[in-house]
């Protein structure tokens, strides 16, 4: 009953003002950074699949947190469903690894997400899942990286929490050059403010993912696991029956 009562207080401000409880919104930054911590110690956890039934491959270590955590926000983690995200270290590894992976598992459906300026590569993949739809799928960024396409005050604020300062002296938005992307603002900030570089991209975008609000979720981001999740239940019709059949009764 406590539990409920907590979590009634927690949604409405006006009745935790009414009832004396002044600091709510302290209580909660503080619950959520909490509960960011456990998780992002449990990252490695959320991603390792040792028998994958679904792959989705990536630029680079952002990804690799933020697909996982955005996945466990929205309340079903990849995890759950067997899906590996794979690090391809870079858009020029992803067809000739997307290739290998088609051919030793051919069983095994797979979502390659791209960069915007990876058009050859994507092309190159398209080519190859054409008339395979059913077991594939290609998502290219429209704008940037990944990173540029994340809503920028949680960017920052997930800085904020892997990079803290000593003193009061928070990285801020306005910190960010409109003219240049996200990494390489990051790089310049951390470097000015912390005297640090950008090092903890996996974890940067998993704290990313767990922050995120229902609405924020980019759609490329979206689309992603979503097509994961299909493709996968589709390539298991007797489990996604049985699924359809429990829900019905």
């Amino acid at each position: 009953c406590h539990v409920r009562e907590w979590a009634i207080v927690m949604r409405d401000k006006e009745l935790a003002a009414a009832i004396g409880f002044v600091f709510i919104e302290e209580v909660e930054e503080q619950f959520r950074d909490d509960l960011s911590e456990i998780f992002a110690n449990a990252l490695p956890r959320l991603n390792q699949v040792s028998r994958p039934e679904g792959l989705i491959l990536v630029e680079g270590q952002t990804e690799v947190g933020l697909l996982p955590a955005t996945s466990l926000k929205r309340g079903l983690p990849l995890i759950q469903k067997g899906i590996k995200v794979f690090d391809c270290e870079g858009k020029q590894h992803m067809p000739k690894l997307f290739k290998k992976f088609k051919k030793e598992f051919p069983k095994i459906p797979i979502v390659c997400l791209l960069d915007e300026d990876a058009q050859e590569e994507w092309q190159e993949i398209e080519r190859m899942v054409r008339g395979a739809k059913n077991k594939y799928a290609v998502v290219r960024l429209n704008r940037g990286t990944i990173e540029d396409v994340l809503p920028l005050h949680r960017a920052v604020q997930a800085l904020n929490k892997l990079y803290p300062a000593e003193q009061v002296d928070e990285i801020r938005e306005s910190d960010f050059d409109e003219r240049l992307g996200f990494v390489e603002n990051a790089k310049q900030v951390l470097w000015r403010r912390r005297q640090t570089s950008f090092d903890q991209k996996s974890r940067f975008g998993f704290l990313v993912g767990l922050c995120l609000e229902k609405g924020e979720i980019p759609p490329e981001v979206e689309e992603v696991i979503d097509s994961a999740l299909l493709l996968v239940d589709a390539s298991h019709p007797m489990r996604l029956s049985r699924g359809r059949s429990c829900r019905a009764t």
